[in-house]
C-alpha cells in the first residue's frame, strides 16, 4: 500500500566480489600452508603429459564401499616433472599410474576455484615398500594354502603340441588359425583336415 515502508528482504551487509573472495581464500591458504607438505593418497585420473609437458591427476583416499571419500587435484609442471623423472630412474620398477598409492610433496594453492597441490617431489620408497608388503602378504597366503610347496602344487596340464584344424583348405578361417598359432611362439605341429563347410569358413 502507498505510504507504507516495505521491509528489506535482506539487511545491507558487506558483499564480496568473486575476485575478492578468491583473493581472501588464497591468502588464507598461504597462511595455513606456508611451506610444502607431504601428502599420501591413491593416484586417480592420471593424464599423461600434454603439449606443454604438464601432468595432472587426482590424489584420493578411498572407502571400499563408497568410492573416493576425499580428493585433491595435483599438478606436476614440466620442470618439476623432468626432475622427478630423473630421480625415479634409480627405481626402474616404479611407474606412476592410476590405483598406485604414492607419497608426494608439494605446495598447496587455490587456483581456478579449487584447492590444488603443486607437486615438487615423489617418494618412490613409500610406494615400493607398500608393494613389497603386499607381495609378502600374498606369498604368506600362498604358503598357508600349500601352493609354494613343490610337492603340493597343482599339476598343470601340458600344452598339446599336435593340433588338428578341421576346415576347408585355403579358406580364410584356415589362414587365420594358422597365423595365430604361428604367432604364439610355441612349436605347434598342425594337421589340416580338409572339410567342406558352408559359407566362407
Amino acid at each position: 500500500m502507498a505510504g507504507i515502508a516495505q521491509p528489506e528482504l535482506f539487511a545491507e551487509e558487506p558483499t564480496l566480489g568473486v575476485g575478492e573472495l578468491a583473493a581472501r581464500v588464497t591468502k588464507a591458504m598461504a597462511r595455513a600452508f606456508p611451506t610444502e607438505v607431504w601428502v599420501r593418497g591413491e593416484v586417480d585420473g592420471l593424464r599423461r603429459p600434454g603439449p606443454n609437458g604438464h601432468v595432472y591427476f587426482n590424489l584420493c583416499e578411498r572407502n571400499s564401499r563408497r568410492g573416493p571419500t576425499s580428493t585433491v587435484g595435483v599438478a606436476l609442471f614440466r620442470t618439476e616433472r623432468l626432475k622427478v623423472e630423473r630421480e625415479l630412474q634409480a627405481y626402474p620398477g616404479f611407474r606412476l599410474d592410476d590405483g598406485l598409492e604414492v607419497r608426494v610433496r608439494g605446495r598447496v594453492q587455490y587456483a581456478y576455484g579449487r584447492i590444488q597441490l603443486v607437486l615438487s617431489a615423489l617418494d618412490p620408497v613409500h610406494t615400493l615398500g607398500r608393494l613389497a608388503a603386499g607381495r609378502e602378504r600374498v606369498l604368506r597366503a600362498l604358503a598357508a594354502d600349500g601352493l609354494l610347496d613343490p610337492a603340493r602344487r597343482p599339476v598343470v596340464s601340458p600344452v598339446p603340441l599336435h593340433l588338428a584344424v578341421v576346415t576347408r583348405a585355403g579358406s580364410a578361417a584356415a589362414e587365420d588359425v594358422l597365423a595365430e598359432l604361428g604367432a604364439s611362439g610355441i612349436g605347434f605341429r598342425v594337421s589340416l583336415v580338409d572339410a567342406q563347410v558352408q559359407g566362407t569358413a
